[in-house]
This record gives C-alpha cells, sequence and structure tokens, in this order.
C-alpha cells in the first residue's frame, strides 16, 4: 500500500517526527507528493504537528502552512497531497511553493 516511516528515515534531529513511525503513503499519495514537489520530510511534519486538522467525509484533513493532507488517522495512512489554499492551483503552482 506504502512506504513504511521507519525510524532512522529522517535525521536524529527530527525527534518531533517520532509520532509518525508507522503512516503510510499511499500509491496516490506519493505520485502526487512526487508531481507536485513535496517532500517526505513536509508530509511528516504536517502528521506531527499539524496547524488545524478538521474531518471531511470520513477523512481528516490535516495543514500546516502550505501543505494539506487528507488521512486516515486509524489506519496510518496519508490518502494524498495537496496544496493548502482557497484559489486555484494546479502541480506547477505547488512545485514552485515548495522548492528549496
Amino acid at each position: 500500500m506504502g512506504d513504511w516511516f521507519q525510524p532512522g528515515d529522517m535525521a536524529p534531529e527530527s525527534s518531533s517526527l517520532k509520532s509518525t513511525y508507522g503512516w503510510k503513503l499511499s500509491y496516490h499519495a506519493r505520485q502526487q507528493a512526487a508531481r507536485r514537489g513535496i517532500d517526505r520530510r513536509s508530509v511528516l511534519a504536517t502528521v506531527a504537528d499539524p496547524d488545524i486538522t478538521y474531518p471531511q467525509k470520513g477523512n481528516v484533513i490535516m495543514k500546516k502552512g502550505m501543505l494539506a493532507l487528507v488521512t486516515d488517522p486509524d489506519h496510518r495512512i496519508v490518502i494524498t497531497v495537496l496544496l493548502a489554499g482557497a484559489k486555484p492551483w494546479n502541480d506547477a503552482d505547488c512545485r514552485a511553493a515548495f522548492a528549496s
């Protein structure tokens, strides 16, 4: 179904990400993150410490900064990754927003 996040996936200074161990990215989430230029660290940081969470259609939306995740926390799965915001966007806008 997706990659498991294990200890050692992140640098030692990422102790705040320990709560993300066992979370998976669905195949779709991995594809969309790659297309949109969103790295694993950003996804994990959002799961570990979202600014906002709210239920939607049986899932939970987690937002941190410009990143929004659709998640299934009961099964510890990130379903997809999106650029948070009210105005329409495309993959190129997302890549630009997350460019290092």
